[in-house]
């Protein structure tokens, strides 16, 4: 479980408190709380039993592939598959968080439109010499929505292979995550962006990635290349 940041008594941030033999103090009133988030012992009042009212606010949480997932109503669908993450055959890594000034869902949308890509991503993902989209799948499902494949031209990352048959595609099984797969005779690389909206005109980005290459290359020099291009595309 994770905790809303929320005394009930007080509204005091409990994330000022400290952990006391398996309890959060409250650092206002020392209310304590056991690990179900039940208030179990107010200090001003020893004898008393703490009111049912007196609970803090808790919501499902669990951690995979190195981030903490919290969900804040019941939970309708399991987390985002990603299988390269834990596949000894691939290299990975992750961006650092983003702050965006937009809302999650923008977004989201902003990933899905390839067409914006030779001119904001000129040189990246895109070059304004190749800007005509040609058709691609979209298919809707019970598991979300997939869309490939795509091609666009290919950026500085990859300028170490000599390959410029790059197919992409990507799925949407949540609202809020997209598994993207690019991939060639000699490289594959996946990712998996994750977008938290922290109020209407702001949201945290951060991309989980995943390349494997069928001949030796450097991988700590791939790397850099990766966080370079990523870092670049989002700022």
């Amino acid at each position: 479980q994770v905790w809303q940041d929320h005394c009930p008594h007080r509204g005091v941030a409990l994330s000022m408190g400290e952990i006391v033999n398996n309890t959060l103090v409250c650092a206002y009133h020392g209310w304590r709380y056991n690990e179900a988030g039940k208030c179990v012992q107010i200090p001003a009042h020893p004898d008393m039993i703490p009111p049912a009212s007196a609970i803090a606010k808790t919501y499902h949480c669990q951690e995979r592939y190195g981030l903490v997932w919290v969900c804040l109503g019941n939970p309708v669908n399991d987390i985002p598959e990603f299988p390269e993450w834990d596949d000894p055959n691939y290299h990975k890594t992750y961006t650092k968080s983003y702050l965006i000034q937009a809302s999650a869902f923008r977004v989201m949308d902003n990933s899905l439109d390839v067409s914006h890509f030779p001119f904001i991503h000129d040189g990246w993902l895109g070059d304004r010499n190749y800007t005509k989209v040609e058709n691609f799948e979209v298919k809707l499902d019970k598991d979300g929505l997939t869309m490939g494949k795509y091609q666009f031209q290919t950026s500085r990352i990859v300028s170490d292979i000599e390959d410029d048959s790059w197919v992409n595609w990507l799925r949407l099984s949540h609202p809020l995550c997209q598994y993207c797969v690019s991939e060639s005779p000699e490289m594959r690389i996946v990712d998996l962006m994750t977008i938290t909206p922290i109020d209407e005109d702001k949201s945290i980005l951060q991309m989980l990635i995943t390349w494997k290459c069928l001949r030796m290359l450097d991988s700590k020099t791939l790397e850099s290349k990766l966080l370079t291009e990523y870092d670049e595309t989002i700022e």
